[in-house]
């Protein structure tokens, strides 16, 4: 199956945005037979679906690629696509001459990718620290040599000092505080 379970919810979540949009938007056509009602409808859909951070778009790439690469690497797919593509919104915008209020939006957008960056060292450490707290019970194992290779959901054998080491034994060395007392 392409998605399990937990990257099934989280698909979920993540378009349920642009599928709400889409719901008020064929009850609301009945009611509301204007241009810019169908205009606006459609610009909103499509601007959350930009693979932009924050907006929705940004999350389904995310889940998306949480199915085929690391936690790790899968965010920095993220980030690099949303900062291409603020790039080429802003390009578009300044060379458009489009309003003022749609390039202080991207410039937002811009602050949040980039505040998300700089935040990714806390995002990986909870990503870490819950693996660590709750207990996971994942049917595929990956093997890997760093613990920057995890994903999101497998199970993981560390290769460390030629042995492999659990996933649960490298995480309690990380965060086992009660070893220093």
């Amino acid at each position: 199956m392409f998605l399990n379970i937990k990257k099934y919810k989280e698909f979920l979540i993540a378009i349920s945005g642009p599928i709400m949009q889409i719901i008020s938007f064929m009850i609301l056509k009945n009611i509301i037979n204007n241009y810019n009602f169908y205009y606006y409808n459609l610009v909103i859909l499509i601007f959350n679906l930009i693979p932009i951070y924050p907006l929705d778009g940004s999350k389904i790439l995310n889940v998306i690629c949480n199915c085929f690469f690391s936690y790790n690497y899968s965010f920095h797919i993220m980030i690099i696509v949303s900062l291409i593509f603020i790039s080429i919104s802003i390009f578009i915008l300044i060379n458009l001459k489009i309003n003022l209020l749609l390039i202080i939006i991207f410039i937002f957008l811009i602050i949040k990718t980039i505040q998300e960056l700089f935040n990714y060292r806390n995002i990986y450490n909870k990503f870490l620290f819950e693996r660590y707290y709750y207990n996971f019970n994942f049917s595929k194992i990956k093997y890997i040599k760093n613990i920057k290779d995890f994903y999101k959901d497998r199970r993981h054998l560390i290769y460390n000092n030629k042995i492999y080491q659990t996933e649960k034994d490298i995480l309690r060395k990380r965060f086992d505080f009660q070893r220093n007392i």
